[in-house]
């Protein structure tokens, strides 16, 4: 949908696009990784799995989750600048 507006030089809705994707980021996914790494340092990898199993992926996946994440984040900013 960005690429779809930036394409077609809509840039309000570009901008809004952007300011979703980089609210959804700060709101919910990074603290949402950051307790589950505050998690981790009480708790085994093991023990959590075992109390909430559907978190295997992710905890096993946290460091490349948090390379993404870091990665659209710097995405966002430079879209957000070419676009001002």
């Amino acid at each position: 949908m960005i690429f779809m507006n930036l394409d077609n030089n809509h840039k309000n809705a570009t901008e809004k696009e952007l300011y979703k994707i980089k609210h959804l980021l700060r709101v919910k996914l990074i603290p949402e990784l950051d307790e589950l790494d505050n998690k981790l340092k009480t708790n085994t990898v093991e023990d959590i799995i075992e109390d909430h199993p559907e978190m295997d992926k992710i905890i096993r996946k946290r460091k490349e989750i948090s390379k993404e994440l870091e990665l659209w984040q710097k995405k966002i900013d430079l879209m957000n600048m070419q676009n001002n």
